[in-house]
């Protein structure tokens, strides 16, 4: 059996870093997660104001949707929001409602902002909503490291694969060939 070929190793070692990196994208996806509050990370309650820009349609969201309106009673078709700016009475919020078949997971409404400024959205049933869309809700840092981390799994594992098949499977300096031992030292032998 001859020594590793430098390629195998460097092929190992590079897959093994590569993996190393998807997993700590990966931690990172499962800390930044936790902390952003959005809908579909289910985070804790929406933030109590938005930044809101006039004129940019935005879209209202709650954990689980128009199926969780369904479960509190709440007719998605009629629902009822309100916003107010800071130190102002709550106004009626037109929306645009999802219908009972959307395809959406967590939106239940969107609408056109009227103003610009911080606000604080609720809906009749369900209480504050969080709102997504311009710059409402930010970047979605979580998202990032999820597709960072699954490139970087989808590239590292066959690479580690790759490496570890090109290496011998022996120890290293061990020139011997099973084929030419003999079956007691192969088995074992009872004397």
């Amino acid at each position: 059996m001859s020594a590793p070929r430098a390629g195998s190793v460097r092929t190992l070692v590079c897959g093994i870093v590569v993996v190393l990196a998807g997993t700590a994208c990966w931690a990172l996806y499962g800390v930044q997660a936790g902390l952003e509050r959005r809908a579909y990370t289910h985070a804790g309650a929406p933030p109590a104001y938005v930044q809101l820009t006039a004129g940019h349609t935005y879209w209202l969201s709650i954990p689980a949707g128009v199926r969780r309106l369904d479960k509190v009673g709440v007719q998605v078709s009629s629902l009822h929001c309100t916003a107010a700016e800071a130190g102002q009475p709550a106004a009626a919020l037109s929306v645009s409602p999802q219908g009972k078949d959307t395809k959406a997971t967590d939106e239940i409404a969107s609408f056109r902002s009227g103003i610009t400024g911080a606000v604080h959205i609720e809906c009749a049933g369900v209480g504050a909503v969080f709102v997504s869309g311009g710059g409402a809700d930010g970047f979605d840092w979580s998202g990032l490291w999820l597709i960072l981390a699954s490139v970087l799994f989808v590239i590292g594992i066959p690479l580690t694969l790759s490496g570890r098949r090109s290496l011998p499977s022996g120890p290293v300096g061990d020139e011997r060939d099973d084929d030419d031992l003999a079956p007691s030292v192969l088995f074992g032998s009872d004397d």
